[in-house]
């Protein structure tokens, strides 16, 4: 038997002795009870304060489920243990899960914030790539905002939703580390490129139609020379640059 239960057995004894005193005690009014003396009701009170210390000074508390309640008796915090792991709710008075703090079904931690009619509006926990994420709804369940890594390059990644669920901004990386900024409009096409030029010649912007076509892109070349390069919907355009400097190419991703 370990200490921790031989602890427990003890303090249940010395509970269970409490209350046969205070039955005597209560009995020790009556003219007819000789049963204890008065040495023996000191002792008793002894063991009482000496019980009540016990748990006074108590520095742990062991049990599967911890509930507390509101001044109407009504759950507000929950702690207890759900298929092995430890998970913590509040509610509000009305009985509506706020905050779930806990484990995962992988074992990792997960954290929920509801409103007040119990609609999920932020959760934070991990991806399936083990890596931090951050996800916040509209409150009728629709991602607004994914914050994390991005599962191909694992560099920090932000999606942007309109309420409709179509992804109108996404900031993120390139597979050699550098920004990238996309806008796309409400439908999802992507309308506005911006980044770095993929032989790290600086900034590179395209801007498209409604279609998808190329109509305008900003570049630097190899030898830091701006070029800006114009295009119908067929491709057909030009490109304008420094005097006496060659044609850029087009940014090629």
């Amino acid at each position: 038997m370990n200490k921790q239960r031989l602890r427990d057995v003890a303090l249940g004894f010395l509970f269970c002795l409490a209350l046969v005193g205070s039955y005597y005690c209560g009995a020790s009014a009556s003219p007819t009870n000789t049963d204890l003396s008065d040495e023996e009701i000191k002792d008793l009170k002894k063991q009482i304060d000496g019980l009540t210390a016990q748990f006074s000074l108590s520095e742990e508390v062991r049990t599967k489920k911890l509930v507390i309640v509101n001044d109407d008796g009504q759950e507000v915090i929950i702690a207890e243990v759900v298929a092995g792991h430890g998970i913590l709710r509040v509610k509000n008075k009305d009985g509506q899960n706020l905050v779930t703090a806990g484990t995962s079904t992988d074992g990792d931690g997960v954290l929920h914030i509801a409103n007040k009619d119990g609609q999920n509006l932020v959760t934070a926990g991990t991806s399936t790539g083990e890596n931090g994420v951050l996800q916040i709804f509209h409150k009728t369940g629709q991602e607004l905002i994914n914050a994390g890594a991005s599962s191909e390059y694992g560099h920090g990644i932000v999606k942007i939703n309109n309420k409709g669920g179509e992804n109108i901004l996404l900031a993120s990386s390139t597979e050699d580390g550098d920004g990238v900024l996309e806008v796309n409009d409400k439908s999802g096409q992507r309308v506005i490129y911006a980044g770095s030029h993929v032989r790290g010649n600086g900034a590179a912007m395209e801007l498209y139609n409604k279609t998808g076509e190329t109509i305008i892109q900003l570049v630097a070349d190899d030898d830091g020379h701006g070029y800006i390069g114009i295009w119908d919907r067929e491709g057909k355009g030009r490109s304008l640059g420094p005097v006496g400097k060659p044609i850029a190419q087009p940014i090629a991703r």
